[in-house]
């Protein structure tokens, strides 16, 4: 669908929440001194025997709201297979040989992050989740290995708000993490989720992908993701998969962004698509080609556009902005958006200005 600027905006608490990186040197050096162990501080955050306490209401988590489990998607291989199994992309993950020790809690520390986690849960207590929020977003990494604990909890909004708060302190991804970040990425209606966050679920855990989609364990579950049943989880993890320029199970990517191109009533779709396919680089072009045969006016646009872009650079072209103008009046871009000349040229994944929901 056409993208107007003026109703292209992203009311999201999240996208004012810098997403920074955690630099694990300088605490460890900031630490070095400290001597206290988890027996000593009596802290239930280092205590694997002793978990934080979770909510365990299993009616709250009862609703699933449209969010099928992606083991269960019966879709080729992918669908069905282990992430962990699928072979991992040729950049690795940063390797962790000087992880740093333990951040040290104080007894006071401890006990207010597990008063946080509790908080979270769904609850009669009016506003109280939000100021829990707050919280574990300032302790940061002590509330780390609470907030992982919590990711496992019964019930459904106390698990996905610890994601959100992992998420927004930049934590790295682990299985379970990617899991319900999959599931964000299809907007599921969490009770109290809104009411706490104000913003859509899926936001939060397309920067958070986008921002680690060189990890192994986020590609591998965003290619299973990319083959889910669910229309709007299979395109965002499609996309975040092409911004990468992830090579593997390629047919089904380009397949996926290349369905959300013609003109239709999704608000965005159809750029962040063409932006996924110029991402992928010339692999694309097979499917780009192919894509032309019955193709809508919006989607033979934006082919061509990708198309040029990537002969482009293949030559070690830049266009001057008056290059750009020119083509984007020769192709009738504007029919498609007036937010960017060359909307597939963008750094950042909301460059658009909007989060497709289908």
């Amino acid at each position: 669908m056409a993208v107007n600027w003026e109703r292209a905006t992203v009311r999201s608490r999240a996208a004012d929440i810098p997403f920074e990186r955690r630099r694990r040197g300088a605490i460890a050096a900031m630490l070095t001194g400290a001597t206290l162990s988890a027996a000593t501080l009596g802290s239930g955050v280092f205590a694997a025997s002793t978990p934080a306490p979770l909510a365990t209401d299993a009616t709250a988590s009862s609703a699933q709201h449209d969010r099928p489990d992606i083991a269960n998607a019966e879709i080729h291989d992918f669908a069905t297979a282990d992430p962990t199994t699928i072979q991992e992309p040729e950049q690795l993950d940063r390797k962790k040989a000087d992880a740093p020790a333990p951040v040290a809690v104080t007894t006071e520390e401890d006990a207010a992050i597990d008063k946080a986690i509790r908080a979270l849960a769904n609850d009669d207590i009016p506003h109280n989740a939000k100021t829990a929020v707050d919280a574990l977003y300032q302790f940061r990494d002590k509330a780390v290995p609470a907030l992982q604990r919590a990711l496992d909890s019964a019930d459904e909004q106390q698990r996905h708000l610890a994601a959100a708060v992992l998420r927004w302190i930049d934590a790295d991804p682990t299985r379970r993490l990617c899991e319900l970040s999959i599931e964000a990425l299809g907007d599921p209606a969490i009770e109290g989720y809104w009411r706490t966050l104000i913003h859509r679920p899926a936001l939060s855990a397309v920067h958070w992908f986008d921002d680690h989609a060189q990890s192994k364990e986020v590609r591998s579950h965003l290619l299973v993701a990319a083959r889910s049943p669910h229309n709007q989880r299979r395109f965002l993890a499609a996309a975040l998969l092409a911004r990468a320029g992830e090579q593997r199970d390629l047919p089904n990517t380009c397949a996926v962004l290349i369905a959300q191109l013609p003109d239709n009533e999704v608000l965005g779709d159809a750029l962040v698509a063409a932006h996924g396919l110029y991402r992928i680089g010339p692999a694309a072009l097979p499917q780009i080609r192919l894509a032309y045969r019955g193709a809508d006016d919006q989607t033979r646009k934006l082919l061509q556009l990708v198309e040029e872009n990537l002969a482009d650079d293949a030559a070690g072209r830049k266009l001057t902005k008056e290059e750009l103008r020119h083509r984007y009046d020769r192709l009738g871009i504007k029919q498609v958006t007036d937010v960017s000349i060359d909307p597939v040229h963008t750094e950042s994944f909301l460059g658009f200005a909007v989060l497709p929901r289908l």
